[in-house]
């Protein structure tokens, strides 16, 4: 993954990561082939980026929260 994500920062990449909404809701229908949920591994791999990249790179971050 870390490769990957400094792939990503050389190239000036933009990501984009949607969810769909609290886990109780995005995991209805977002699930690996093998049928368990993934908001906790999205969850873990945001916060992975953002303190090992994204704050290295921007100065300012927009995060949405939408109720």
């Amino acid at each position: 993954m870390k490769k990957f994500f400094e792939l990503l920062t050389k190239y000036k990449f933009l990501v984009n990561i949607s969810l769909d909404g609290p886990p109780e809701i995005h995991n209805l229908n977002r699930k690996f082939k093998s049928g368990q949920p993934t908001f906790d591994r999205i969850m873990a791999n945001i916060k992975r980026y953002y303190l090992n990249f994204v704050i290295k790179q921007f100065k300012h971050i927009k995060v949405l929260h939408l109720e």
